[in-house]
């Protein structure tokens, strides 16, 4: 049985003061999700209380019901950036572009827009020329990113568009690390960073490193909404040493850390799927997904949220 770990949280929530008045249509909902509404998160409850439920491998999560993956043929529309949502006057630089995928063409290879880091399909997912998103299925879907792609970087900025279509706790948005059955193998986590729409405990939208025992974790005050298209971000800041979480263009969360990239072993690097065994996989729609080599600001991620789609 693998033993209880405890963490620290540390989270301070504040609200950005820049134009959140713009939403973009990112990605069409799968079958299962709910109309189509402002993704805006509603009015803050207050300071969030402190700890989370310890994970305890003995007790796993409910698997996910063995549902037939969606018709990915049948997805819908490419999304389309709006063309009146602003932008501010910040814009990231394309040279900051570690790896960057749209999800477009066919079959299972996913290509790099930046560079040589083309990614996998895996479980029967697969591209198709008529969108620009992947549908995976919570079953067995997930990509997989060549090694060593973060553990090089100094600070970095995870971002992706996503609809998530519920369902347990731990489902990864992505995970770059290793688990103790090596590469290509699930197991308990040994290196690990990676965000996930619901933590268990406190069922909070998440990011979290793991050097085992050590765990460092930054955490918003809800889970993400169901249904909803929206843009995540994590930004890791090695001068600093803090974790800072954003949804769409709000700072939801911000923690200390003491934590480095290099600390990991980024062998299995993954969207969708967790290094712990007992972990569900994900279920929902990724519509792009953009590592950026250093830290980029509040004002930056809007911006990277106003031009969509169209432009690194």
């Amino acid at each position: 049985m693998l033993q209880i770990r405890r963490l620290a949280w540390v989270v301070t929530l504040e609200l950005l003061g820049c134009d959140a008045a713009a939403h973009i249509r990112l990605l069409e909902p799968a079958e299962t999700a709910a109309p189509w509404m402002d993704a805006s998160p509603p009015a803050s409850p207050g300071e969030p209380e402190a700890g989370i439920e310890l994970r305890d491998a003995a007790s796993p999560p409910e698997p996910m019901p063995n549902q037939e993956p969606p018709n990915r043929r049948d997805s819908g529309p490419p999304p389309v950036a709006d063309a009146d949502a602003g932008s501010p006057p910040i814009s990231p630089s394309e040279d900051a572009l570690v790896l960057r995928y749209d999800f477009s063409g066919d079959g299972d290879v996913v290509r790099d827009l930046i560079g040589d880091q083309d990614a996998r399909l895996f479980g029967g997912t697969m591209l198709s020329p008529d969108r620009t998103f992947i549908s995976l299925d919570g079953i067995d879907d997930y990509v997989d990113i060549p090694n060593g792609v973060v553990s090089g970087l100094r600070s970095a900025t995870f971002v992706a568009w996503l609809t998530w279509n519920g369902g347990v706790c731990w489902q990864r948005i992505f995970d770059f690390g290793i688990s103790d059955q090596g590469e290509d193998q699930v197991g308990d986590s040994v290196t690990s960073l990676f965000m996930t729409p619901k933590a268990c405990g406190r069922e909070t939208f998440t990011a979290m490193a793991e050097v085992a025992p050590a765990q460092y974790a930054v955490a918003a005050d809800e889970a993400l909404p169901t249904g909803y298209a929206l843009q995540v971000a994590l930004v890791v800041d090695g001068e600093s040493q803090t974790f800072t979480l954003y949804r769409d263009t709000e700072k939801v969360a911000e923690a200390a850390m003491a934590f480095q990239l290099e600390q990991l072993t980024d062998a299995n690097n993954w969207l969708g799927r967790s290094q712990w065994a007992q972990d569900a996989f994900f279920t929902g729609a990724i519509g792009e997904f953009r590592i950026y080599s250093r830290v980029l600001s509040a004002q930056e991620i809007a911006q990277v949220r106003a031009e969509g789609f169209e432009t690194p």
